[in-house]
């Protein structure tokens, strides 16, 4: 004999029957959907929005740590917008801070006209 659970929706009045196996990997199933959604937001965030970046995405991108962006951003050399307690940045102004530290390169201009003086 088959053991059967039921779902009943109170406002309707519908009542389903379905075994007890069937309705164990329909809520596994819905709690790795509602896990990846979840994960895929939290990147979705993380990695930023359009053409910038979170700094958490920049701080992978350029191997540096908060302290390095907050004074960067303190001294105006790296542009950023801030949304709530987040800060992005321009993946363009983070490409020519990139392009300014290349070894051989001249001094850099930043969109804000700030300089940067690479490492000589």
């Amino acid at each position: 004999m088959k053991q059967n659970n039921s779902f009943s929706n109170e406002t309707n009045h519908v009542q389903i029957e379905a075994p007890k196996p069937f309705l164990d990997r329909l809520l596994e199933n819905q709690i790795k959907i509602l896990t990846l959604l979840e994960s895929n937001s939290k990147n979705a965030i993380n990695q930023g929005i359009g053409d910038f970046v979170s700094e958490e995405e920049a701080k992978k991108i350029l191997g540096k740590k908060t302290t390095w962006f907050w004074q960067m951003r303190t001294d105006g050399l790296l542009p950023f917008s801030k949304l709530g307690s987040s800060n992005y940045y321009s993946k363009a102004d983070l490409e020519k801070l990139i392009q300014a530290n290349m070894i051989g390169a001249n001094e850099f201009v930043l969109t804000n006209n700030a300089k940067i003086n690479p490492k000589k």
